[in-house]
């Protein structure tokens, strides 16, 4: 009995042996977590930074709606060609026309009126400049550098191969003498310079606030240049009523200002004087010269008078106004009616040929059969 409970206690150590055996390892006990705790982020220092340069602005000046002020005008717009509609003053402010006076060194005496119809301001650089166009000065026109010949030049040289082309050819807003070489256009040599703005920088002078006109006499550089050389000049009315400069030498010939100052035309040219007695004649005359009709006449006591009627201007330019035949009518004797004459006279400013036609009529009679006619042809060489 004893060896039987033996028996069992031995098998059943031995079941739970190998039962134990066969069961799965109990796993280690998982390890504690260290936790690091950090301190809070902090966000960068602001790295110091340089602010950009600030640009120069040019902020626009109010004009004032009334503006009147020519200096105060120009202060404000900079640049402009000819004031706009900003511009409420007079077309020629006195101030800019006493200031003129004194920059072009014009005769005191002649008239502010007369001045200020013919002449132009405009602003450049926040200042007053100003122009006359009295003496054959292109001032509206902006100065021409072109070296490019234009076709009125060409059939100019195609007729005179060898001359000296004039400005009524060229245009007065070039910078250059041009002459004929072997028959082409070719620049000469310069003349004038443009301004910032393009114009001729010769005939627009800076005015000053509060200028006053000196004592002086010459108005450009080709006045300048005919006294310099023995000149005088002499004001006159061109084809349009404005004034032109003709420069008289001691000898009595004369030339347009700006054709001597061109080498268009040379003292010793004198007048050739036309009358009724070259009624249908043909005459030759110099390129420079001056032609100058004389026509007997009494509009004061018979209402007739002599008109122009036709011409070439681009050969013989007219130095008067067509439209006002009477301006050049110069009374005789003192007495009311007496007989005087219309003296016309031309500049001979190219070569070719012109007939030069002239009519006395009473002008309030369209077709009026004692009308009397003159012509004359004249050939320029």
């Amino acid at each position: 009995m004893k060896l039987q409970k033996m028996f069992w206690m031995i098998s059943a150590l031995a079941l739970i042996g190998l039962l134990a055996a066969c069961s799965s390892p109990t796993p280690p006990p998982a390890p504690t977590p260290v936790v690091v705790t950090l301190p809070p982020t902090q966000p960068p220092p602001p790295q110091p930074t340089t602010p950009p340069p600030a640009q120069p602005t040019t902020a626009a000046q109010p004009v004032s709606a009334s503006s009147t002020d020519a200096f105060a005008y120009c202060t404000a717009v900079g640049n402009l060609d000819a004031p706009d509609a900003r511009w409420t003053g007079p077309k020629m402010p006195d101030a800019v026309v006493n200031g003129l006076i004194q920059a072009a060194k014009l005769s005191p005496t002649m008239p502010k009126d007369v001045l200020a119809q013919q002449s132009f301001w405009r602003c450049m650089n926040n200042k007053v400049y100003a122009c006359m166009v009295g003496a054959n000065l292109p001032c509206q026109e902006k100065a021409d550098t072109n070296k490019t010949p234009t076709a009125a030049m060409n059939d100019f040289c195609k007729a005179n191969p060898s001359a000296d082309i004039p400005a009524v050819v060229t245009g007065r807003a070039t910078v250059y003498s041009w002459k004929c070489v072997s028959g082409k256009p070719t620049v000469d040599k310069e003349l004038f310079k443009a301004d910032a703005r393009g114009f001729l920088s010769d005939f627009w002078y800076e005015i000053v606030p509060g200028a006053s006109a000196p004592s002086a006499s010459m108005a450009n550089p080709a006045s300048v240049n005919c006294v310099q050389k023995g000149g005088k000049v002499e004001i006159r009315k061109d084809a349009k009523g404005g004034e032109v400069g003709y420069c008289v030498f001691p000898d009595k010939s004369e030339c347009e200002e700006w054709a001597y100052m061109r080498g268009e035309c040379k003292p010793g040219a004198k007048a050739t004087t036309v009358t009724k007695a070259d009624n249908g004649k043909m005459m030759q005359a110099a390129s420079g010269s001056i032609i100058e009709v004389t026509l007997e006449g009494a509009p004061g006591s018979t209402g007739y008078a002599w008109s122009f009627v036709s011409g070439n201007n681009a050969v013989l330019k007219p130095q008067f106004d067509p439209a006002k035949p009477l301006d050049q009518y110069q009374a005789g004797a003192a007495m009311p009616g007496a007989p005087g004459k219309f003296v016309y006279k031309f500049q001979a400013v190219s070569a070719g040929s012109a007939m030069l036609k002239f009519v006395n009529k009473q002008s309030w009679v369209q077709d009026d059969p004692k009308a009397e006619t003159f012509s004359v042809t004249v050939n320029v060489k």
